[in-house]
């Protein structure tokens, strides 16, 4: 009973009226970048300084043609398997049983440990508007209101969040350009000739996590009326439109701050004239709590239809871990979004593009050699690295 209310659930967002008609690709993209575009961003602007404009973007945009091209093996997987299912699903499809737990835990380990640092964001957003209005209080108290408040809708206004949910996306795009647009006119262009190679690697873990956006595509894949073209170029839309304006931003955010860390809120919101003090709380908001609630929805789902867990079961990881993790982890956003994107995101999408090999590799007809061979094998080798690296220094 569960697993049908899960698959309900499953559907329940793409039934309204909101996704019939022609415009179901600008649905399925909106969806692709309001998933995308959350807690990452944010640390971009820091990794671009600890390495440098010009070294920072020859990184971000290696490890976005990385993160392209892994999700549209993640659409060639989706296309050979007619289920509905998550991540875990389509990988227990492909690796056989044995896969199902293994995978489980680490998609809940990606959505947990992403959730984790959308409470730490979204308090510290929250905290900055309290203050705003005069009113001062600890971060942890804001990050717990997060969470409820966040819980809240996902628990109760699924349906309003599918119908408004593109709204929600147009908003945070607009708001980000306008930021950009206050920001690029305070730039020092004098700090784009800096260069620190030697960090550069530094931010793989962050640039990853930015623009990895796995979880969300079988709801692209619905959404597009479970149309593989359609959903192919939504992916690659939304992949590259999220790239842009994630380095765009981390760059002339970068560019712009005069005294004081990039990775200080409190310092990036004095870049913007004080009658727009709202500006970044606001987006930062907004970008937090649609990643948020996306992924809460998805580690529900997987664990009602994926795993056959009962719907309390379900709930409590995608809500209660979050809120575990919060006491028992360091509160560090930027350690915690490098720990995240080189470990988690990285083995993610290693099991992808692996599966990706395994089911195209009997379509030797439609399916190019290098697509079907090279690709997945050197994306598995640069996650591997990025993985590799983490450890190496974390020892060190």
């Amino acid at each position: 009973m569960d697993a049908e209310l899960g698959t309900r659930d499953f559907r329940l967002c793409y039934t309204t009226p909101m996704f019939a008609g022609r415009k179901t690709f600008i649905r399925a993209t909106l969806v692709m970048v309001g998933t995308i575009i959350g807690a990452g961003i944010f640390g971009v602007p820091a990794m671009l300084g600890r390495a440098g404009i010009l070294a920072g973007s020859i990184i971000f945009w290696c490890i976005a043609g990385l993160v392209l091209a892994t999700h549209l093996l993640f659409v060639e997987i989706i296309a050979r398997i007619k289920e509905r299912k998550r991540l875990p699903g389509y990988l227990e499809h492909v690796f056989g049983a044995w896969a199902k737990w293994p995978s489980a835990v680490a998609h809940t380990a990606q959505i947990a440990g992403g959730s984790f640092l959308y409470i730490i964001l979204g308090g510290e957003f929250l905290r900055l508007l309290a203050f705003g209005f005069g009113f001062d209080g600890g971060s942890l108290g804001f990050q717990l209101f997060f969470w409820f408040l966040s819980s809240c809708i996902v628990a109760s206004a699924l349906r309003f969040m599918a119908k408004i949910e593109a709204y929600l996306t147009w908003a945070l795009v607009g708001l980000l350009i306008l930021m950009l647009a206050l920001a690029v006119p305070q730039a020092d262009f004098s700090r784009f000739a800096w260069q620190n190679w030697g960090s550069s690697f530094g931010a793989l873990g962050v640039f990853l996590f930015s623009l990895v956006g796995l979880s969300v595509i079988p709801e692209v894949f619905e959404i597009a009326q479970r149309k593989i073209t359609t959903t192919r170029w939504a992916v690659i839309l939304g992949s590259l439109a999220s790239a842009l304006v994630t380095w765009l931003f981390g760059i002339f955010i970068y560019a712009a701050i005069r005294n004081g860390s990039s990775a200080d809120f409190t310092v990036m919101a004095n870049i913007f004239p004080a009658f727009l003090w709202l500006i970044l709380p606001v987006v930062g908001f907004l970008a937090v709590i649609t990643s948020f609630i996306t992924g809460a929805f998805d580690l529900k789902v997987m664990y009602l239809v994926d795993l056959k867990q009962s719907k309390l079961m379900s709930w409590g990881a995608a809500l209660g871990l979050p809120l575990a993790l919060l006491f028992i982890l360091p509160r560090n956003f930027l350690s915690g979004v490098e720990t995240m994107g080189a470990l988690v995101s990285a083995s993610s999408a290693l099991l992808v593009v692996i599966a990706a090999f395994l089911v195209m590799r009997r379509d030797k007809k439609r399916v190019s050699i290098w697509w079907r061979c090279a690709a997945p094998a050197l994306a598995a080798a640069l996650f591997s690295f990025i993985f590799l690296q983490r450890i190496i220094l974390f020892f060190l």
